[in-house]
């Protein structure tokens, strides 16, 4: 059996779709922070069962409903419209911000780890240039500062 998912521009000027988010991710307690674009997944029901948002290089505001999570399926669509909308924006590196127990669904879309602190959060980035092509920058450029007295 397939399911079919669509996908839906949150209006954030329009209350009633604002509150809709800002509930959802309340019983997944996660807080709706300020964002400039959020998309939400709906089943062939045309029920909420996925919602993600972005914030200038940050995708945040992620939750999957409880009886959608297994299989990845709405996880992976968010991310990647996500992604999708910020290539748009000529955004190709971005982080993401998740709690340690939930990292490994984004390393399996791409993302890697750079920061974590147990068992709060962890810090993870996908796209170029990423925190390795930095540190590699930073080597290349490094110079010896002169002895200071």
């Amino acid at each position: 059996m397939s399911i079919h998912l669509y996908e839906e521009t949150v209006n954030l000027k329009n209350k009633s779709e604002y509150q809709e988010i800002q509930k959802f991710l309340a019983n997944h307690n996660l807080t709706f922070d300020p964002v400039t674009y959020t998309v939400s997944i709906l089943n062939e029901s045309q029920e909420l069962v996925g919602t993600g948002s972005v914030q200038g290089d940050v995708v945040k505001c992620l939750a999957v409903r409880a009886d959608c999570q297994r299989e990845g399926v709405v996880f992976a669509k968010l991310v990647s419209h996500l992604l999708e909308y910020l290539h748009l924006k000529h955004i190709h590196h971005c982080f993401v911000f998740t709690r340690p127990e939930k990292t490994e669904s984004f390393q399996h879309l791409g993302f890697k780890e750079i920061a974590r602190v147990e068992p709060l959060i962890a810090l993870l980035e996908t796209g170029q240039p990423d925190l390795e092509d930095y540190k590699e920058y930073l080597r290349a450029h490094k110079r010896q500062s002169p002895n200071i007295g």
